[in-house]
């Protein structure tokens, strides 16, 4: 190994892989990203003075950063970690969409717990549904019960009629909800991630960024389309690192054997 040097020249490639910890110790680890950057700025306050063109003097006025992440998959973690989410597991429902005739009895098998029941008749025309009172509905409605049995008016015409319903999720553990709370900010963390280098004779590193301290922004951005895959995007603000040695940020080269 011929080590490393300031002027070893390093080709940053490939995406890498990280972790990002909060404070309550929800922990997200990015290993699908297909995006990631890093942005630190200064912001330099020029000080005028008598009859000089040129500043006399110039200082630090601010200091900002961004850490922009583009991840290929969804996870619950990833919203815990980024807006301070809250997961459920148990009593959760999904939103089913059923055709039906006026033959069909059911809106399904193994149904509990049928709630806002929306249908659509046949002439397009949105078609009232009860669940409360008499399971005999009025002849220009329809009856559903909480398992999912449909009655029918007597003057409904015939033909499809679509049935949108929330239904219990029958098997325990199948579902998580993720719930998004409206007063709620996300907790400040910690980011660290890794990529690979090489310098120009071929040699392989390993390159780290550590950021002590910093806050997601709390947006949720779930962008779909028909010809391409949705991504998970979030974007982190440093903060002030709050110790002694006032890093802020810092990157590690690490050349590794051949």
């Amino acid at each position: 190994m011929a080590g490393i040097n300031d002027n070893t020249p390093l080709v940053f490639h490939k995406i890498g892989k990280g972790i990002i910890e909060d404070t309550a110790g929800n922990m997200y680890e990015i290993s699908k990203a297909q995006s990631v950057k890093v942005d630190a700025k200064g912001t330099v306050t020029d000080v005028e003075g008598g009859d000089a063109l040129f500043p006399i003097y110039q200082f630090l006025a601010k200091r900002s950063g961004t850490v922009e992440i583009t991840d290929a998959v969804f996870t619950t973690n990833s919203f815990k970690a980024t807006n301070n989410s809250t997961v459920s597991t148990a009593g959760n429902t999904y939103l089913k969409r059923v055709f039906a005739t006026l033959a069909t009895t059911s809106l399904g098998t193994d149904l509990t717990g049928v709630s806002k029941v929306r249908c659509i008749g046949p002439d397009g025309s949105p078609v009232t549904v009860t669940q409360t009172g008499s399971a005999t509905p009025s002849p220009d409605e329809i009856y559903v019960s909480t398992v999912g049995a449909i009655t029918y008016g007597s003057t409904l015409t015939a033909g499809e009629y679509t049935f949108w319903f929330d239904s219990i999720v029958p098997v325990s553990g199948a579902s998580t909800q993720v719930s998004f709370l409206k007063d709620q900010i996300p907790r400040v963390a910690s980011f660290r991630y890794t990529i690979e280098a090489e310098d120009l004779d071929g040699n392989n590193y390993q390159v780290d960024f550590y950021i002590p301290r910093c806050r997601a922004n709390g947006d949720v951005t779930i962008d779909l389309a028909r010809s391409t895959a949705a991504t998970n995007k979030m974007t982190l603000t440093l903060l002030d690192p709050g110790s002694s040695t006032d890093n802020y940020m810092s990157i590690t080269y690490t050349q590794l054997a051949s």
